[in-house]
């Protein structure tokens, strides 16, 4: 596909608090019969890397999202690592109800999905 390999930068954080987060798509597929998409990047550094992607799933007159999170940030110490997990789950919680909001306004978000 085209889209495969396509570079794209996002940014990760609050306001100017933000890192950039360059990727790389690695796998984007949809499934017609499935009504089932899938989409993996590569995070490409220089202070973010490792993997993300996401499904997205045909659910009644709806859709699910399921997300994930594969990323190390190469030069932190160790013993930051567990504040900055919790902070970091934090942000994407934050963020996916943003996203959901957006998507689709009016309708409620189920938080257990968004913030487990």
């Amino acid at each position: 596909s085209r889209v495969e390999g396509a570079t794209f930068t996002g940014y990760t954080g609050l306001g100017r608090l933000a890192l950039v987060d360059r990727m790389r798509i690695s796998t984007i597929d949809w499934d017609p019969a499935a009504r089932r998409g899938t989409c993996e990047v590569e995070k490409l550094g220089p202070v973010l890397q490792g993997a993300a992607g996401f499904v997205v799933a045909a659910d009644g007159d709806g859709s699910t999202v399921d997300w994930f999170e594969r990323v190390t940030v190469p030069y932190l110490p160790r013993l930051l690592a567990p504040v900055v997990n919790r902070l970091s789950a934090l942000g994407f919680a934050y963020g996916m109800r943003r996203l959901a909001k957006l998507v689709e306004p009016g309708r409620p978000v189920d938080r257990r999905r968004v913030d487990g």
